[in-house]
């Protein structure tokens, strides 16, 4: 049944977590909004892609397999963390631009600067704040303000 080589669309775990939470192909098709035949292509298409059946059509309201029931799980913590990946992915995104990059002498990168910046950053809500000391010129993201 299975066929190892075809990509899993995200969206066929979505329906499949529609349907085991409403147990009708009709009603996880609305809450989805999308054409309940072509829901129904995207169980099977699941169902090809793990290999086995993972729905029960012959109950009413419609049941998980075995397979089904131990499916479940593993499909909803790899759609949290898919979900959960892509807002880390743009929070870090949001970080880099965010940035505050301070150039210091090499003195007052480890005198005043740590612990002024420290407290700086516990009390803001802002991304990573940056220093460079000594070798300025050298370091690829250093850039001079005043000539």
């Amino acid at each position: 049944m299975g066929s190892d080589n075809r990509p899993l669309d995200l969206e066929w775990l979505e329906d499949f977590l529609a349907l085991a939470e409403t147990g009708n192909f009709s009603r996880a098709a609305e809450a989805r909004v999308i054409a309940q035949p072509a829901f129904s292509r995207h169980i099977r298409s699941l169902e090809q892609w793990v290999g086995v059946d993972l729905v029960d059509r012959g109950a009413h309201p419609v049941e998980l397999t075995e397979a089904g029931r131990k499916f479940l799980p593993l499909a909803r913590d790899a759609v949290a963390g898919l979900a959960a990946a892509r807002i880390k992915a743009r929070l870090a995104q949001g970080d880099a631009e965010a940035s505050l990059r301070f150039a210091v002498t090499h003195a007052l990168s480890i005198t005043f600067f740590p612990r002024w910046l420290g407290a700086l950053e516990t009390r803001l809500r802002h991304g990573p704040i940056h220093t460079f000391g000594n070798g300025i010129a050298e370091h690829p993201q250093a850039r001079r303000p005043f000539r």
